[in-house]
């Protein structure tokens, strides 16, 4: 039998002024610092190579732990077994989905703490109790379908599949276990049940009326920011969604050609920057407003139209929309429900561009003028290709046009 190490042995051990090794037994050895530190590992030649496995620290682990760790690996290489394999599958037999979520979530560095919280709600917390102490290795697409089945009918219900499935792809790579994890999940995702498919809900838009009187109250309006009335107008008149407005810098306005370039990244769904024509009353807004509005800390990084206090320096759109239901509130959309900024800056806009006729009733405004207007794809990629034309003037009239109509009950 080898000679082990006793445990009075070991403890009669003592640091010296370099770092020292001593063989416990079953090809363990103890590593000690001068600062008497003492480390578990496994030490062992295979086919000429030394493998070398760090056991773990003597604050967690015994002697008696680390020799009957040692005297177990001794046999996985006389079986033939690939140790750190065999480790692995070790590991496999004890690490419970609750260990492996939390390994998992520690090492989402590329996202908040918000995010990697919301994500330990929904992958220990609110979904997989029954199976949270279960080896993953016994964690199946049973467990699985189980968990998210009361949740199939939010509107999350998707993300919170694919949060689930990447613990579980986690797991089973951690630990180099032979699961098909993605053919389960194919197989879970058929026997879910179907949805219904949802009302698409269209944001809550004022008729053209509604916006003319609106506009015309904003004007009055001494509840208001200064900030926050120009940033509501120009967002009506512009017709962009909030954001690609309220997050706007002053480089993007060229003032000479009437023009606001957004850049695609700021866009919804396009690759290439929106050049915009601008209505003088627009302009005159900006104008007076370069002139009063306060600038961008330097290590901002941006010099933003519409400043704001805070770490991001921009006007948020939720800020915006809540100092207009407080001040100014929109009132009542068309459809019955709420209006809101985006729904009336673009529905409003487009409805009146198509009520627009001239003596014969046709279209006074081209369609592709307002699709382009409201940085919409025209036509398919092909004719996009070979047509470059923005319908500039076009559009510089129609947004001139609505703009004057817009205001007309203004002082």
């Amino acid at each position: 039998m080898a000679q082990v190490m006793t445990q009075a042995k070991f403890d009669s051990l003592k640091p010296k002024a370099k770092p020292y090794r001593v063989a416990v037994g079953h090809n363990v050895w103890v590593n000690i610092t001068p600062t008497n530190f003492k480390t578990f590992i496994y030490r062992k030649m295979k086919h000429r190579k030394k493998m070398v496995i760090t056991l773990g620290s003597s604050q967690g682990m015994e002697l008696h732990d680390a020799l009957t760790t040692g005297s177990l690996y001794n046999k996985l290489l006389a079986n033939g077994e690939h140790l750190p394999t065999a480790i692995k599958r070790s590991a496999y037999q004890t690490m419970t989905w609750r260990e492996a979520a939390e390994k998992y979530l520690s090492q989402r560095n590329d996202i908040s703490a918000g995010r990697v919280k919301k994500m330990r709600k929904v992958v220990i917390t609110d979904m997989t109790d029954e199976f949270n102490d279960r080896p993953m290795a016994s964690v199946d697409k049973t467990h699985i379908k189980e968990a998210i089945l009361p949740f199939w009918d939010m509107p999350t219900a998707k993300e919170r599949l694919s949060n689930i499935a990447a613990v579980w792809y986690f797991g089973v790579s951690e630990i180099d276990a032979d699961v098909p994890v993605s053919t389960k999940m194919e197989e879970i995702k058929r026997t879910l049940p179907k949805k219904a498919k949802r009302a698409v809900k269209h944001l809550g838009q004022l008729s053209f009326a509604d916006l003319q009187q609106w506009l015309a109250n904003l004007d009055g309006n001494n509840q208001l920011k200064k900030r926050d009335k120009v940033a509501a107008e120009i967002i009506l008149l512009t017709n962009k969604r909030p954001s690609e407005i309220t997050l706007g810098e002053w480089y993007e306005i060229d003032f000479e050609n009437a023009t606001w370039t957004i850049p695609a990244a700021r866009l919804k769904s396009s690759d290439k920057d929106h050049v915009m024509p601008l209505s003088s009353r627009v302009i005159e807004l900006l104008k007076q407003w370069q002139l009063e509005a306060p600038r961008n800390r330097a290590s901002i990084g941006h010099d933003y139209i519409f400043v704001a206090e805070g770490r991001r320096g921009f006007l948020d759109i939720r800020s915006l929309g809540n100092a207009i239901d407080r001040f100014c509130p929109l009132g009542t959309a068309t459809n019955g429900g709420k209006a809101v900024m985006h729904g009336t800056s673009r529905g409003t806009f487009k409805t009146w561009s198509k009520d627009q006729l001239d003596d014969s009733d046709r279209y006074i405004y081209e369609n592709d003028a307002v699709e382009l207007q409201l940085a919409h794809a025209v036509g398919t990629e092909v004719e996009r290709a070979y047509n470059t034309a923005n319908g500039m003037k076009m559009r510089r009239k129609l947004v001139e046009d609505y703009s004057l109509a817009a205001r007309s009950l203004c002082q």
